[in-house]
């Protein structure tokens, strides 16, 4: 799941809340 965030480009924006919302819900960040 972490390795979604990561390779999100949004990651790069805020690292921090992209690992919170990735415990929680991982689809959001795909989406």
């Amino acid at each position: 799941m972490k390795a979604v965030a990561y390779k999100t480009p949004g990651s790069i924006d805020r690292d921090d809340g992209l690992q919170d919302t990735t415990l929680e819900k991982p689809k959001a960040i795909v989406l």
